[in-house]
């Protein structure tokens, strides 16, 4: 869901399921780019999904495993001062970072 900083209602994207896009199993983690390009990480789902500012679905990257480009519930996201997107990866205890 999103919110103004006043608190006003603005919208809510997705629904419960694990195979479509904007389909979310334990969305944790949330952030923002400075673009407005919007970040989840759907823990269940063992993926991140982006969407754009308007909530519409852009792409989403990850499967379950410990390999490459690969989560075991990603937790939470962030975008570093460079636009570099990072990745809490916990259950394979490390950190993802994309550029």
């Amino acid at each position: 869901q999103q919110f103004r900083s006043d608190g006003t209602f603005v919208r809510a994207f997705g629904s419960q399921g694990s195979s479509g896009p904007a389909q979310f199993v334990s969305p944790i983690g949330v952030c923002v780019d400075g673009a407005a390009n919007i970040f989840v990480a759907d823990s269940n789902n063992d993926r991140i999904q982006q969407f754009g500012s308007n909530g519409t679905f852009v792409r989403a990257f990850g499967s379950r495993g410990s390999g490459l480009a690969q989560f075991d519930w990603p937790f939470g996201v962030c975008v570093g001062a460079d636009g570099a997107l990072f990745v809490a990866d916990y259950g394979n205890h490390r950190i993802h970072e994309y550029h």
